[in-house]
């Protein structure tokens, strides 16, 4: 009860409220992404703001973020990549024309093979000086890893990356990884940027609920309240 008094339920009716969607649509894509990432109640609003500010600054959708996110949330969890990197990414894969679950494969697979499993992605790392890890064994940073692949394969062409980026990230993970390439750490830093702005999701939650729209949708929850205290009440006869 404290923790949605603190803001958890403003957080997910704010969520609803950018582009419309259900109400229980809305706690359902908040409380994957907050179980995925162990992220605490009282944060519900940064991770709010991070979908809304996502959507705003690419062509994906919320749920077409949330969508992304359950092929890819639970590795990137794992490998202590932050909510915030993996939605930019998803951001610019949608943004290049990649569905949601496409997005959501393919930087899973990318992600996965940031670390080689195969002796054949070992030797082409080791042959190009490719490492994504610190001196911990920890996954480096994700602003770190786009540069190290505009590093090495940015002057190359498509078509010259192709054999290198499928043999350490395959067929799937290699479109995730080109995409990001081609939008660059100057793209990434910048789409990351708005990513993380504040405020985004209350900014569109309060446009869309004034004036004449906003009182329809009020007069919907309205009458949608009252159907289910009337049902409620004649639920026993």
């Amino acid at each position: 009860v404290a923790d949605i008094e603190a803001g958890a339920l403003a957080a997910t009716m704010n969520l609803a409220a950018t582009e419309g969607i259900a109400l229980e649509q809305a706690a359902v894509i908040m409380s994957n992404a907050m179980n995925t990432f162990g992220t605490d109640a009282k944060d519900t609003a940064a991770v709010v703001d991070i979908l809304a500010a996502a959507a705003v600054a690419s062509t994906a959708s919320i749920e077409d973020l949330a969508g992304g996110l359950k092929f890819v949330g639970s590795t990137a969890s794992t490998m202590g990549i932050p909510l915030n990197d993996v939605v930019t990414a998803l951001a610019a894969l949608n943004s290049a024309g990649i569905d949601s679950s496409t997005a959501g494969t393919s930087l899973n697979r990318m992600l996965l093979g940031l670390v080689p499993t195969t002796d054949k992605a070992g030797k082409i790392m080791d042959n190009l000086g490719l490492n994504f890890t610190d001196a911990t064994g920890a996954i480096k940073p994700f602003e770190e890893i786009v540069r190290i692949l505009v590093d090495t394969f940015g002057d190359l062409s498509t078509a010259e990356r192709i054999p290198f980026l499928k043999g350490v990230f395959g067929v799937e993970g290699m479109r995730a990884a080109n995409i990001l390439i081609e939008e660059g750490v100057q793209g990434f830093d910048n789409l990351s940027a708005s990513v993380n702005k504040s405020g985004i999701a209350a900014d569109l939650a309060n446009a869309r609920m004034s004036g004449t729209a906003g009182a329809i949708e009020g007069l919907k929850g309205r009458v949608e309240s009252a159907a289910i205290v009337i049902g409620q009440a004649l639920a026993p006869t």
